[in-house]
């Protein structure tokens, strides 16, 4: 249930991904048909890229408060912590 920031960043990334592939045969018709079906299927491609968009800005928040507040240095602190104190044992 709950994904650390890295499976969350990873996770995007597949979906930005998808999104992207997505978009690329989407922009490859041919035929009067594929326009069709590229007008059909808009809503969902739309919606696609409001996702892609909505979870891009969400991870760069996060990035943002991690920066912010230093977290990657406390991080690892905390692991050095932890080794150290496991050497001594």
């Amino acid at each position: 249930m709950f994904k650390n920031y890295g499976e969350v960043a990873e996770s995007i990334q597949q979906h930005v991904q998808s999104y992207l592939k997505s978009k690329q045969s989407n922009a490859n018709f041919k035929t009067i048909e594929d326009m069709q079906k590229l007008i059909e299927n808009f809503p969902e491609f739309k919606q696609g890229e409001r996702n892609c968009t909505k979870h891009f800005n969400l991870i760069e928040a996060i990035r943002g408060k991690i920066g912010e507040k230093s977290l990657y240095t406390v991080s690892e602190l905390e692991q050095d912590m932890c080794n150290t104190q496991n050497d001594d044992k």
